[in-house]
């Protein structure tokens, strides 16, 4: 299973008045990082499913440990990893470093939901072939 990469930098916007980032501005960056990770590893960004595929990908569930603080002018390392695979969800593990050092380690699950938000819905056919290849421990989980 690969680990997707990329880096974000705490810009003046994202800080506090100690130069601490913001942890609603560390949401955002994560929810960046998803959409970039979609639209690279699965050929869908968030915008392409709503105008292509009538379907979103909200935030289903969120679990974040700080253990360190990002600071103005850090970059962050984005470290994303599939967790779990099921026909209508993604679970992520994402490790957010400095330096090599872990600040921040999330894992999101994120729901193919029909663009109303009435059910869930199940993933395009490419996205879903995509997904496939991120087997967990060699099996991909389905519900």
């Amino acid at each position: 299973m690969s680990i997707f990469r990329t880096r974000r930098k705490v810009e003046w916007a994202d800080a506090d008045v100690a130069g601490i980032i913001f942890y609603p501005r560390y949401f955002e960056m994560l929810n960046s990082v998803i959409d970039e990770w979609f639209e690279v590893e699965l050929g869908a960004s968030f915008a392409g499913l709503i105008s292509d595929h009538n379907v979103g990908s909200p935030m289903g569930e969120v679990q974040t440990r700080f253990s360190g603080a990002c600071m103005l002018g850090d970059v962050i390392e984005f470290e994303l990893e599939v967790a779990q695979i099921s026909d209508r969800t993604v679970t992520l593990d994402v490790a957010s470093k400095v330096d090599g050092a872990l600040k921040i380690r999330t894992r999101a699950t994120h729901i193919c939901a029909r663009r109303d938000i009435s059910k869930a819905a199940h993933w395009p056919l490419h996205v879903r072939e995509k997904l496939s290849r991120h087997s967990i421990g060699g099996r991909t989980a389905h519900a």
